[in-house]
């Protein structure tokens, strides 16, 4: 579960599609959700993401996807933090950020 809100404010953006359009796609979000899950899962049903670890680095890549499918400029830095920038329509308000993980303690939950 708690790998799960971890991800479910980057699924939300990948399921809205557009910056206009405020409707969710359940579907799309169920999906990506079930498609980051798999990256590490374990024998035991948890997931393996370990900071800096090749299945971090696949999930970092699949997120990197949705982002740059959606028309955002994307990177990853030094600690390993994606950062997804997408430049507004209206020039003088100020940026909106949010943030949150993509690794899991080994054998962590979802």
């Amino acid at each position: 579960m708690v790998r799960r809100v971890s991800f479910l404010i980057l699924m939300i953006i990948s399921a809205v599609g557009h910056a206009s359009d405020t409707s969710v796609d359940g579907e799309r979000l169920n999906r990506s959700i079930a498609d980051i899950r798999e990256i590490g899962l374990a024998k035991s049903g948890g997931s393996s993401l370990t900071a800096f670890g090749a299945d971090n680095k696949t999930s970092l890549e699949y997120v990197s996807a949705i982002f740059m499918n959606l028309g955002y400029e994307v990177s990853i830095d030094a600690a390993a933090n994606l950062v997804a920038v997408k430049v507004g329509t209206e020039p003088g308000l100020a940026p909106i950020m949010t943030g949150s993980h993509l690794d899991a303690v080994p054998n962590g939950g979802h």
